[in-house]
């Protein structure tokens, strides 16, 4: 639920846009059946854009099935304003981009370990 202090901005991805479970309209077994018996070659999917490299790319582990996920832990961090002002002012998903950043340093420092 939206705070009154701060407005929700619209979802800026498709994938930020998650529809509630009981919103999602049930199938009756008839319609699955119809739709399980079709061949492949009878469904239209001429007007779907064919997803590209860059679209994979942008693809991350939320948008994965939850076995797929890696084990991430909720922790209390404290972190200057102007490095969180800074993430922020990139938009929706500076708690996502903070994580890239963290996990390519520790990566790195690993690397360098190993030598």
């Amino acid at each position: 639920m939206p705070s009154a202090k701060k407005s929700r901005q619209p979802p800026s991805r498709a994938r930020d846009v998650v529809m509630p479970a009981e919103r999602v309209p049930a199938v009756s077994e008839a319609d699955q059946a119809t739709w399980d018996a079709l061949p492949e070659h009878a469904i239209d999917i001429s007007d779907i854009p064919e997803l590209t490299d860059a679209d994979f790319a942008a693809m991350d582990a939320a948008t994965r099935a939850p076995e797929l996920r890696p084990d991430k832990q909720m922790i209390s961090l404290r972190v200057d304003a102007q490095v969180i002002s800074f993430f922020k002012s990139m938009g929706p998903g500076y708690q996502r981009r903070m994580h890239a950043v963290l996990r390519s340093y520790a990566e790195r420092a690993q690397a360098r370990t190993k030598r």
